[in-house]
């Protein structure tokens, strides 16, 4: 079962998933997926996630939830409806896979659980410090999973994106990531507006990438892994590679100065970032 498999990472990893052999129960309200990825899995239920139901997931052994209310700003102006979906739904999650004997649960968490940080790459074991409302609510349901896992014997693994891009992210989402909202200001023709001074660096992860970690993690993982190359390039580095003319707005609010993974705990699974972020900009510029 994949829950938010209509949104960017969700469609890729059910994709991926169907054509290795896999039979998936897609689950996604509509809120911010896309309907024309419904047909990728053998099954789709259109529900909250905290209403599915025992029978909704009986004979499910793996799920993936990739279902979010996502992004910073709209957390900020919307904390309790994104604590429902983001908190409350992923327990409802937890403990339904729980009485329906599912074998492993995959969170999809969020880099932003470290906020700003004096140690780069960041580790799983820093301090967590979130800056906004989502960021808060990504590393509730994180412990959560953990507590899941240790107190109940559901078998959980979280992984915390950093910076997600790749094909097929809807440039028409007003939570999409910098790389494809950039890339459709050039197209139209617009300056690509950076918000604060584009020096703040992240940590851009491709979305192929990311699938393989979910599929390795569910095979072989427990516990808490970053997902990121270990690299990071600065927004402005990022504008200027991509071409065109570059605006300034005001930096937005809990957004943190930087972000670089140190991925050294996925790799000793197996896993690498193939993807490298500046010749796939070019291709696709």
């Amino acid at each position: 079962m994949c829950t938010g498999n209509l949104g960017f990472i969700g469609h890729h990893l059910c994709r991926e998933l169907c054509a290795r052999g896999h039979y998936v129960v897609g689950v996604d309200n509509l809120s911010t997926g896309d309907e024309k990825y419904k047909p990728i899995t053998q099954m789709f239920l259109q529900k909250n996630v905290g209403d599915l139901t025992e029978e909704d997931m009986r004979g499910v052994d793996i799920v993936f939830h990739t279902a979010a209310l996502p992004r910073v700003p709209y957390s900020i102006s919307h904390p309790r409806e994104t604590h429902q979906a983001n908190v409350n739904e992923s327990l409802h999650l937890y403990l339904t896979s729980l009485d329906c004997g599912v074998k492993k649960l995959v969170y999809s968490s969020s880099s932003s659980v470290y906020g700003d940080q004096s140690i780069y790459p960041t580790h799983e074991g820093v301090p967590t410090a979130p800056l906004s409302p989502y960021a808060v609510q990504k590393l509730a349901a994180e412990h959560y999973a953990e507590v899941f896992r240790r107190c109940y014997g559901l078998k959980t693994a979280s992984l915390r994106y950093f910076n997600v891009y790749g094909e097929e992210q809807r440039a028409d989402n007003p939570y999409t990531g910098v790389i494809t909202r950039f890339l459709q200001l050039k197209k139209e023709g617009k300056p690509l507006t950076i918000y604060g001074s584009g020096e703040q660096k992240r940590d851009f992860t491709y979305v192929g990438d990311v699938v393989e970690a979910n599929i390795l993690v569910a095979q072989k993982g427990e516990g808490v892994y970053n997902v990121g190359t270990g690299k990071n390039h600065s927004i402005l580095d990022l504008a200027k590679t991509i071409g065109g003319d570059i605006s300034f707005g005001p930096p937005r609010e809990g957004d943190p100065l930087l972000s670089q993974a140190n991925n050294s705990r996925l790799r000793a699974l197996g896993w690498d970032a193939r993807t490298a972020l500046l010749p796939w900009l070019k291709r696709n510029s």
